[in-house]
C-alpha cells in the first residue's frame, strides 16, 4: 500500500507509513476513493476493500428479519376497560 502523505510503498498489513508514520489509507481498487483504515467496503462506491481478518471466503450474515409492528392495545386492566378510538 502506498503511503498517501510520502508516497513510501508499506506492506498491506500496515496500518502506519513505516517511512513517515503517516495512518494508511484504504484506497478503493474500483473508484479509487480513500477509505479510513478497517473498512471492508469503499465508503463511496461499495466495492470490497480487499481481504478480511476471516479471509477472502468470509460471507455477510443476512440482514435480521424486520421487527413485528407495535399494535395497539384494545382493552386492560383485565378488560375492565375498553380503548376507544
Amino acid at each position: 500500500m502506498q503511503c498517501p502523505s510520502c508516497g513510501f510503498e508499506n506492506p498491506d498489513q500496515f496500518k502506519f507509513c513505516g517511512n513517515c508514520a503517516a495512518p494508511l489509507t484504504g484506497a478503493c481498487p474500483q473508484c479509487n476513493f480513500q477509505n479510513p483504515p478497517g473498512l471492508r467496503f469503499c465508503g463511496n462506491c461499495a466495492a470490497p476493500l480487499g481481504p478480511t481478518e476471516e479471509g477472502d471466503d468470509a460471507t455477510i450474515p443476512p440482514p435480521a428479519p424486520p421487527l413485528p409492528t407495535a399494535t395497539h392495545p384494545t382493552s386492560f386492566a383485565n378488560g375492565r376497560y375498553q380503548v376507544q378510538k
